[in-house]
């Protein structure tokens, strides 16, 4: 069974958000958001979030804070008695993300880090399900003896093929859960399940190691894609070198 995607992030860090000229929601999507945050007592300055156009049931979030942005897409639950959802296929909701990220960002010239994350799942009927299908992506952890409860963090780092020399890490953290689906709904309120669901999960976080200088505007576009396709590949792959 396919890894699906429970949620997707993507986040650009600088020393001073405002200089990135991040678009509103307004601005981006074309209608006002179904929520606005101003938090200023607290690390946000700014959130907005609404159902994605067209899709009723996902809900894209936008979050700044003073030296990163944010944009993410979570499934939305109807209501607490809502079955878990996810958002599907990991690549074409990275691919989506992707697109609104390129179009949120008014200046890429100050741009010092990136990050994508994502956080995948197989829905399982028992835990012992969910072990087998961990150890099956995890091919250097060798399972023995009577193992109830699982949960393994690995951080490959892999060479970037756009940055000579600069080690892109690729943080993944394996486990066996049992969760209560969470989710947000168009109008930002935070809601979950009460039906647990028991699940192999996998939540992945690809990011650059901070640099020194901001990242020119065609290799944060590069990196980007590279990133997206580290993130894929271990939805597919597993834990590879």
């Amino acid at each position: 069974m396919p890894w699906l995607a429970e949620s997707v992030r993507l986040t650009a860090f600088a020393t001073d958000t405002a200089t990135l000229a991040v678009k509103d929601w307004q601005t981006l999507i074309g209608s006002p958001p179904a929520l606005v945050q101003n938090m200023r007592e607290v690390q946000v300055l700014r959130q907005e979030s609404g159902a994605v156009p067209g899709e009723p049931d996902t809900t894209l979030v936008m979050a700044i804070q003073p030296t990163r942005a944010d944009i993410a897409l979570t499934p939305v639950l109807r209501s607490p008695n809502s079955a878990p959802k996810t958002l599907g296929n990991l690549k074409d909701a990275l691919t989506k993300l992707q697109n609104y990220f390129l179009n949120w960002l008014g200046d890429w010239n100050s741009i010092t880090r990136l990050a994508i994350g994502a956080t995948i799942l197989v829905p399982t009927k028992t835990e012992a399900e969910s072990r087998d299908i961990l150890f099956s992506k995890i091919q250097s952890f060798s399972a023995g003896g009577d193992i109830v409860e699982f949960g393994l963090q690995i951080n490959r780092p892999r060479l970037s093929k756009t940055i000579g020399q600069l080690r892109i890490n690729r943080l993944t953290n394996w486990q066996t859960v049992q969760y209560y689906a969470m989710g947000i709904t168009n109008q930002g309120q935070a809601l979950a399940s009460p039906f647990p669901s028991l699940a192999a999960q996998c939540i992945i976080d690809v990011n650059t190691p901070q640099a020194t200088l901001p990242l020119s505007p065609t290799l944060i576009k590069q990196l980007l894609s590279e990133m997206a396709d580290m993130t894929i590949e271990i939805a597919a792959k597993g834990d590879v070198s």
